[in-house]
């Protein structure tokens, strides 16, 4: 029985598998190679993100955490990550995006059966700053 039905079709159906090395988690998957999956199939599929999140990838996920396995995310190893961002002068709508850009690639994992949760969507809140609130009064506006 496969976990992974994707591995069940041919590679005719799935060309952008292609070149992909189907790796499980428990085989010591790391995040540079579900990053350089995740990449390739947005580059495949023509997604208008891709350049973008090839910039974060190279950036800010690979020197962070590209090295580390994936079965080894917790919420102390993304919390530490988010200090990071936060002690830098990012604002807060980049950091929100590039943890959008880490909760896509895990559910990308997810859905090539090799992730088993999104750690990113089970963070406790307040770990991610606010996305800008403006002030209604400040902005003009009558209540």
């Amino acid at each position: 029985m496969h976990s992974n039905t994707a591995e069940m079709l041919p590679e005719e159906s799935q060309p952008w598998r292609r070149h992909l090395r189907i790796v499980r988690i428990d085989e010591g998957l790391t995040f540079n190679e579900l990053l350089d999956s995740w990449l390739e199939h947005l580059q495949a599929s023509g997604s208008l993100s891709a350049r973008e999140h090839a910039s974060s990838i190279r950036v800010h996920f690979r020197p962070s955490f590209g090295r580390e396995l994936v079965a080894d995310l917790n919420h102390a190893w993304i919390e530490a990550w988010v200090r990071q961002l936060l002690e830098r002068p990012y604002a807060n709508k980049t950091i929100r995006k590039l943890a959008s850009g880490l909760s896509s690639a895990i559910s990308y994992g997810i859905r090539e059966g090799w992730v088993a949760k999104n750690i990113m969507l089970e963070l406790p809140r307040g770990i991610l700053p606010p996305a800008k609130v403006v002030d209604p009064t400040a902005a003009g506006l009558q209540l």
